[in-house]
């Protein structure tokens, strides 16, 4: 049998990078384009052998322990050599094309606020009397912009792709590039911490993408977090990201975003 050790925090995985925090983990290999047929989808799994821990396993396969956890249902740390895991979301099986985008991320981070401080011998005035303390400004969550819509562009011809060669059946849109389109723009699904500053967990959205690369509806498909307005808000704000043009309308991609709570401020 083998153990993972916790960590100080429980084992609960914690990344953050400064104010406006955000990992983004995209783990390329599991980003794909998943074509119906007659076997059905494959979901990806790891047999375990001896000297693993669950951290090794998802560092070697772009996950998370809590990624790992919750797809197995594993509630502590101990595995078994021999024992089969699964080491990705289940795929589901559509006609259309569904993208596999695992993301993980943290919200922004909470500054403390800063005291005031009184003048130095230096600050004050002529008659060695002290000048008015001017509060120090306290840092407060980052201001997010106002979402508008990405300018809707021409669609691809429907015979080819923008290299002038033969296309799959999304008719020019690849998982590779949903992956990245979702990658850039999903720092701005943050914003749904304001209101929810404890959500947790995997939320899957279903997007319905137009030719001219805007999304056409961005619904929740599964929600992992337990709070349904944090998983609604995510959903509202990828209704926003940009994507790249294709020639196929309304393809329908599946893409699963992964959060950590950030617990570590009051």
């Amino acid at each position: 049998m083998v153990m993972e050790a916790q960590g100080r925090r429980g084992g609960k995985l914690l990344l953050r990078l400064g104010l406006l925090a955000v990992l983004l983990l995209v783990a390329l290999w599991s980003t794909r384009t998943l074509e119906r047929d007659d076997s059905g989808p494959q979901r990806p799994s790891y047999v375990v052998v001896a000297g693993d821990s669950l951290s090794a396993i998802a560092g070697r396969k772009g996950c998370s322990v809590a990624q790992l956890r919750s797809w197995n249902g594993i509630s502590g740390d101990l595995i078994e050599v021999g024992q089969q895991l699964w080491v990705g979301p289940a795929a589901l099986q559509r006609d259309s094309s569904d993208v596999l985008l695992p993301v993980t991320a943290s919200p922004p981070k909470r500054r403390s606020p800063t005291r005031a401080r009184r003048p130095s011998a230096a600050s004050t005035g002529s008659a060695g009397l002290d000048l008015p303390v001017q509060p120090a400004a306290v840092a407060s969550e980052p201001s997010w912009p106002a979402l508008t819509l990405p300018a809707a562009r021409p669609c691809l011809a429907a015979e080819t792709g923008a290299d002038g060669g033969a296309i799959g059946r999304s008719q020019g849109l690849d998982g590779e590039q949903v992956a990245a389109a979702a990658r850039a723009f999903q720092e701005q699904t943050l914003r749904c911490y304001r209101d929810w500053p404890r959500a947790e967990g995997e939320v899957q959205l279903r997007l319905l993408l137009g030719c001219n690369g805007r999304v056409r509806s961005s619904t929740v498909h599964r929600d992992g977090t337990g709070q349904a307005g944090f998983a609604a808000c995510v959903a509202g704000v990828m209704a926003f990201a940009p994507f790249p043009v294709h020639a196929r309308d309304e393809v329908e991609v599946v893409v699963p975003l992964y959060f950590v709570a950030d617990t570590s401020s009051g």
